[in-house]
């Protein structure tokens, strides 16, 4: 017997010819998987704090433990999902408080004040010079300054630094010789922005004023050097920067509000009672404030609001679909394994192929024409059988019956014996058929059954000279057919052919 293969085609229709099977599992595992899926929504709806039913947090001693048993019922991404609101909530704070308490941020970018002051700082040595302009760029940058202006014009000490910057320029250096000298003197340029031209000037008068009380300081420390105030310039400008930052920090606090507000509406229950309550807001209270703010302002009564009853649980067409989906791989699956491990002739398999025999006929079996939907099982029964001639069991059976007797004329037997296992369900008739067409013309024939597992049948081969092997599709075993083979090859009789019997 050669090794059987798997035809994919075969396992394909043979799947799909259970496909009553297939849809009733779907239904039982789809109804399994909703009422899963409903009393899960009903546990979680009645565990959650919801402004659509009683507060559980009743029920919990505190909400310390109300929150841990939040965070257990949730998955991890769901309260990464939390946390970052949360932690967007923040920074978007963060931006509309500087948006609203800047100076800068309150001014408008098309009327800026300006103010310019330009110090020369000049010493007899081109060194000193260099290190004092050091000395006045960290002056003029550091918390010191900030916070004298600001104790000065009544302002913080974050205002005044994002309103003054300050820029420096060293002399040329000049190289004669082999001597370098440094030619001209450093430039340290402070400019000054507000909304207001009164203090943008009171501004400019105390960082001259600072800068006069440090030159009588520092006198002291490094000596005699000059610091003058060259020019001054109070302008009002176009600022292009101003608006760029404006405009950057605005669209920051609408893209954080927005993605806020999409992150909210898709948290579950659960997911908004922990954000709720980090957030220290009652999850009640919460959405009949937003309800108040829906209602028309038009409505001038207050009136209580009404009880909600509390969410009815519901089935999630996911989990019916996903266990409709899973009953179709397991059914599959289930009939897939049957397929290989099935040890019993097939409808495809071809006795040439499998043991080197002639396969004289195919008996197709009577279709069930009453079944319920017959019609699709011809229809996928075609796709196995496409490009093939069809055949009725009667002219089947004229042509198995033929071509035992062109192998009985060419092999000059005047006797066939007709041998199987099990001949049974439309075997033992169709041998009956054959018999007395083949009588018809001069050719005896013996029907034996059992010849494997029946002594009385198996004696009577003892003459036999041919035999054809009638077997039954889904009732004789493929180990059955070599056996039978090996019996006939033992007693040295002839085997003319196989008929396959569905």
């Amino acid at each position: 017997m050669e090794e059987r293969e798997i035809n994919l085609i075969d396992l394909l229709v043979d799947i799909m010819l259970h496909w009553r099977g297939i849809l009733a599992f779907m239904l039982i595992a789809g109804i399994a998987m909703g009422g899963f899926s409903y009393v899960r929504s009903g546990r979680n709806s009645g565990t959650a704090v919801s402004s659509k039913g009683s507060d559980p947090k009743e029920e919990w001693e505190d909400e310390e433990a109300y929150r841990e048993f939040l965070e257990e019922e949730l998955t991890e991404p769901e309260k990464i999902s939390v946390y970052s609101v949360l932690q967007s909530e923040k920074q978007y704070q963060d931006t509309l408080d500087y948006i609203n308490n800047s100076v800068l941020m309150q001014a408008d970018p098309q009327k800026v004040e300006k103010a310019e002051l330009i110090f020369n700082v000049a010493a007899e040595d081109p060194g000193m010079t260099i290190s004092l302009t050091n000395l006045y760029d960290a002056l003029t940058t550091g918390t010191g300054f900030y916070e004298w202006l600001a104790d000065k014009n009544d302002m913080s000490s974050f205002e005044v630094s994002e309103l003054i910057s300050v820029r420096r320029q060293s002399g040329i250096l000049v190289i004669e010789g082999s001597e370098p000298e440094i030619v001209g003197k450093d430039t340290l340029k402070i400019t000054i922005l507000h909304a207001d031209q009164k203090k943008c000037k009171a501004l400019a008068a105390s960082v001259i004023k600072y800068l006069d009380s440090q030159h009588d300081k520092l006198v002291q420390t490094v000596g005699e050097y000059e610091i003058e105030l060259v020019d001054q310039i109070f302008s009002t400008v176009m600022d292009v920067s101003l608006t760029n930052q404006q405009n950057s920090y605005n669209n920051t606090a609408l893209s954080l509000m927005s993605s806020i507000a999409n992150a909210v509406e898709a948290f579950t229950d659960d997911q908004k009672a922990l954000y709720y309550l980090m957030k220290g807001e009652d999850v009640e209270e919460r959405e009949e404030d937003k309800k108040e703010e829906e209602t028309s302002d038009s409505e001038t009564e207050t009136a209580e609001p009404k009880p909600v009853r509390p969410a009815a649980p519901s089935v999630s067409l996911k989990y019916v679909i996903l266990g409709m989906f899973l009953a179709v791989f397991v059914y599959a699956f289930v009939l897939f394994c049957r397929y290989v491990f099935n040890g019993k002739l097939r409808a495809t398999d071809n006795l040439g192929e499998l043991y080197g025999i002639s396969q004289l006929g195919l008996i197709p079996g009577e279709q069930e024409k009453k079944k319920f939907l017959g019609f699709v099982d011809r229809w996928i029964l075609s796709l196995r059988d496409r490009n093939k001639r069809k055949f009725t069991a009667a002219e089947a059976m004229e042509l198995a019956a033929a071509a035992v007797k062109i192998s009985a004329g060419k092999n000059m037997l005047d006797t066939v014996y007709l041998i199987g296992c099990n001949l049974k369900e439309g075997a033992l008739e169709l041998c009956g058929q054959v018999k007395a067409k083949l009588e018809q013309e001069n050719i005896q024939v013996q029907v034996l059954d059992n010849v494997l597992y029946n002594a009385e049948t198996l004696e009577q081969l003892e003459t036999a000279k041919g035999v054809v092997l009638v077997e039954k599709v889904g009732s004789t075993l493929y180990t059955e057919i070599a056996k039978e083979l090996e019996l006939l090859k033992r007693q040295e009789i002839r085997v003319l052919g196989g008929i396959v019997v569905e």
